[in-house]
């Protein structure tokens, strides 16, 4: 390089460097910045699942069940009732409704809006089927059909990153699109709670292993009560089927495991509350609410 071309070089980048400090001071040096409103729009993933501080502080975490992707009918389910007192969560149904994954992230999208935590029960124990919620920014996601251990090892190490489990990385809402994907990788399995469903006598049979595939503090035990009586075979409610539930809900005591499931009056989250049931859903899904009005009223 030549004498004159090397100095050219050097002046240039002095120029560059200067003209770039004087830009950070001036941005600085912005008064407006002192003015301005803080922005209302809260991190997508919170520094603390919701789910994990009911957990910890033995709080109890309410849901109605949504299988509509209707977000007027959304904002009615979760309306504070009486006192203030209302749900701090909603259920998202995939397993048996035709909710598509576009109504899926919007209504997660409106729980982050909200404050409420986004809870999606998917169709299958699939990595395929968890991928796209968990990067929408699921901080729950209910697996059904656990019957072995290994059924519940896959379903929680297909939501965690390596080297707890083996999520892949992906485009989405809950890494800020990617943007903020290593410090979202950091936080993202501690803040995921995995929910895996109880409901065959098969998973009564391997309860405690399947207890021993979940994390304390972290995870859920949810008890299926309609399935599980259906695969056993007998009735709601009987005694074989309440000895069933005592089962699970006894080695989710032993394992230090929380568990969940459906209240069908507060006096009855009440008393599953004391046996260890920190999340619920409750009430009827709105297709049902509007068919026993109508069923209710006809029937005068």
């Amino acid at each position: 390089m030549k004498k004159t071309d090397l100095l050219f070089t050097i002046a240039a980048m002095l120029i560059c460097a200067s003209e770039c400090a004087n830009a950070q001071s001036e941005h600085k040096a912005l008064p407006i910045l002192e003015h301005m409103v803080p922005s209302p729009v809260r991190s997508i993933i919170p520094a603390e699942n919701p789910i994990h501080l009911a957990i910890k502080n033995k709080n109890a975490i309410f849901m109605p069940f949504l299988s509509t992707g209707n977000l007027r009918i959304a904002e009615a389910c979760t309306l504070p009732g009486q006192g203030g007192v209302g749900p701090s969560g909603i259920w998202i149904e995939t397993e048996h409704s035709p909710l598509t994954l576009r109504e899926v992230e919007d209504l997660t999208i409106f729980c982050h809006a909200q404050g409420l935590v986004p809870v999606v029960r998917v169709k299958k124990n699939d990595v395929d089927l968890f991928k796209q919620i968990l990067d929408l920014g699921a901080l729950g996601v209910v697996i059904p059909q656990i019957r072995t251990a290994e059924d519940a090892a896959r379903a929680v190490k297909s939501c965690l990153y390596p080297p707890e489990g083996n999520r892949p990385a992906g485009v989405g809402r809950a890494s800020g699109f990617f943007t903020q994907f290593v410090p979202y990788k950091q936080v993202a399995n501690q803040t995921m709670c995995v929910i895996l469903m109880v409901e065959t006598q098969d998973a009564v049979r391997n309860i405690d292993a399947i207890c021993h595939s979940m994390r304390p503090g972290k995870d859920v035990l949810w008890i299926g009560p309609y399935d599980l009586s259906q695969d056993m075979g007998v009735a709601m409610d009987s005694k074989e089927h309440r000895m069933a539930i005592q089962t699970v809900e006894s080695a989710a005591a032993r394992n230090g495991v929380t568990l969940g499931g459906n209240a069908s009056s507060l006096r009855d989250a009440d008393a599953m509350y004391e046996r260890g049931y920190r999340l619920f859903t409750y009430g009827d899904s709105p297709e049902a609410a509007v068919v026993k009005n109508s069923s209710s009223f006809f029937a005068q």
